[in-house]
């Protein structure tokens, strides 16, 4: 458990500094068992997709929207102190975008990334909301759009 903290906070100290990492796995399709009917030919169901992206009304997903980041999926992946967290893209920049709920957590959040770099002045939070674009200079319009 602890390594999976682990490189989480370094992947967001990666994402925070500008470097990327591999994008989340995208949906995988997955067939159906083949069905045959008396007197009728085999036939295979279409594929169906496994979604990774949330429903509508999900904090994080509406975030991502108000915010112009495009792609969002939630990640599965633990993060230190987050209720959840996933990704997405702005202007083909990497962003992360976590639900910290309170005070307290967020601050436990900040201590447990800062020994990778990061600092307040590299996230834009919102409630409990936090955005950590790769592209600081995404940090204003961000902010005007999470809080506008």
């Amino acid at each position: 458990m602890r390594s999976v903290v682990v490189a989480v906070v370094v992947a967001v100290a990666l994402t925070a500094a500008g470097c990327s990492s591999p994008a989340p796995a995208a949906p995988t399709a997955s067939a159906a068992p083949a069905t045959t009917q008396p007197g009728a030919q085999t036939t295979a169901a279409a594929p169906t997709m496994t979604a990774t992206t949330p429903p509508s009304g999900d904090v994080l997903a509406d975030a991502a929207t108000k915010v112009g980041c495009t792609g969002y999926a939630q990640s599965s992946d633990p993060a230190p102190n987050a209720d959840k967290w996933g990704t997405c893209t702005i202007d083909g920049k990497k962003v992360q975008i976590y639900q910290i709920t309170g005070d307290a957590a967020y601050r436990a959040f900040l201590d447990s990334v800062k020994a990778y770099g990061v600092t307040e002045a590299w996230l834009v939070r919102s409630g409990d909301v936090v955005v950590a674009p790769s592209d600081q200079t995404q940090l204003d319009a961000i902010r005007t759009k999470l809080n506008g």
